[in-house]
Parts: structure tokens; C-alpha cells; sequence
């Protein structure tokens, strides 16, 4: 599986840079840790779909704002394997900025959305359970805001300044607050 995995993604690299581009046909938005990776995976597998590579552009919520155009961003929806499909992303964050929505409005006023939500404190918790398993590599790097990202308020929380990672109650009672 890993192989074959391996394989799709440098197939998809090489045909981004050789196939002119496409206009996702809609996109997969939705809260972190409630399936939006899965999904993109499943729909990725038809014959008549196809995913973009990477799977979370981010390009309506940070990349448009670094100067990438909409010539970058379409050349991540190309297929050697399926030229008539309709291309899709999965990026769940557009659910959360508003400035997102009305981009995506601008661009694309006919965009179509799957949205996926999870039962709130399951999906919390899986978040937080995500987090505590970073190593001390990827905690640096999202700290550090390497690959053009601002500091995270979220890891700046949870790592910075302390000596042990806080439990589910400390998150959970400072979100209450």
C-alpha cells in the first residue's frame, strides 16, 4: 500500500508540472480530525474524480496572500489518467476564516462543498491527542513558522514556555474561557 501510495504522488507531481491545469469541480471543507483525509482518499480512488495533490492546497486561506495566482493553484488539478474528471480539494480550514468564503465566492461563485463535521468533543479530543504525539522536530518547525506560515496561537499554547504537554481538562477550560 505505502508503495502504490508513493508511486500515485510522484505520478501526480510530474503530471502538475507537464498538464495544463483545471478548476476544481468542488471542494471538501470541514472541522480538523473528522475525516476530510479520508474522504479525499475514497473519492480520489473513482475513475471519474480526482484529487488534488497535495491534498490541502491552502490557497484561498494563506497562499493567495503570498503571492501565489490562480495559474499555481490549477496546476494542482491535472490527471495523465483521467483528463475528463472533475477535480477536487480538500482543505478543512476554509470552513473557518470568512475572509475564505468570500474569496472563494469571488473566484468560483458556483463552487460546490462537502461539508464534514464531527460530534465536537470526540473530534477535540482527537486534536488534542494528534498534538501530543508531535515530535520534538515538528513541534520546532510549526513554532518556528517555517514554510511561510505565521507563528500558530495553537502550538504556541501547547509548547511554548513549558515543560509538559497540558492535559484534555487544561485545553478544554481554556477554550471555555
Amino acid at each position: 500500500y505505502r508503495f502504490v501510495g508513493n508511486i500515485r504522488k510522484i505520478f501526480k507531481s510530474i503530471s502538475s508540472k507537464l498538464l495544463p491545469g483545471h478548476d476544481p469541480s468542488f471542494m471538501i471543507i470541514g472541522a480538523q480530525k473528522a475525516g476530510t483525509t479520508s474522504l479525499h482518499y475514497y473519492l480520489d480512488q473513482h475513475p471519474k474524480l480526482a484529487g488534488s495533490y497535495p491534498k490541502e492546497l491552502n490557497y484561498f486561506s494563506r497562499d493567495i496572500f503570498l503571492g501565489k495566482d490562480l495559474n499555481w493553484y490549477r496546476k494542482h488539478f491535472t490527471s495523465l489518467t483521467k483528463p475528463d474528471a472533475m477535480f477536487f480539494e480538500s482543505t478543512p480550514k476554509y470552513m473557518n476564516l470568512e475572509p475564505v468564503a468570500q474569496q472563494i465566492a469571488k473566484t468560483y461563485p458556483n463552487m460546490k462543498f462537502i461539508m464534514i463535521l464531527r460530534e465536537p468533543i470526540a473530534r477535540a479530543y482527537s486534536g488534542w491527542n494528534m498534538y501530543r504525539s508531535y515530535s520534538p522536530k515538528q513541534i520546532a518547525r510549526k513554532m518556528s513558522g517555517s514554510n511561510g506560515h505565521t507563528r500558530n496561537r495553537v502550538y504556541k499554547y501547547l509548547f511554548d514556555k513549558r515543560t509538559a504537554f497540558p492535559s484534555f481538562r487544561e485545553v478544554v477550560d481554556l477554550e471555555l474561557d
